[in-house]
């Protein structure tokens, strides 16, 4: 799952719609600035967006967004 939605760290979040296709791919909030420094809580809550953009049948308006986090390793 991770190799068909090219997610490559964690936490790391895909939104796939059948018939739509893939319509977010990115971080799930902002609390990670860095790799390593976080802020005490998210102050925007992008996979939260995406996905009531999908349940209320409307364009999700930021369809990708930066992850930052650990790699994830390609397996065979």
């Amino acid at each position: 799952m991770a190799r068909a939605a090219d997610v490559s760290v964690t936490p790391e979040a895909a939104v796939y719609v059948p018939g739509k296709g893939w319509v977010y791919h990115g971080r799930i909030d902002n609390r990670y600035v860095q790799l390593g420094k976080a802020r005490p809580a998210a102050t925007h809550e992008d996979l939260e967006e995406a996905l009531a953009a999908v349940l209320a049948g409307t364009p999700v308006k930021v369809s990708s967004t930066r992850a930052i986090g650990c790699s994830i390793p390609v397996l065979p």
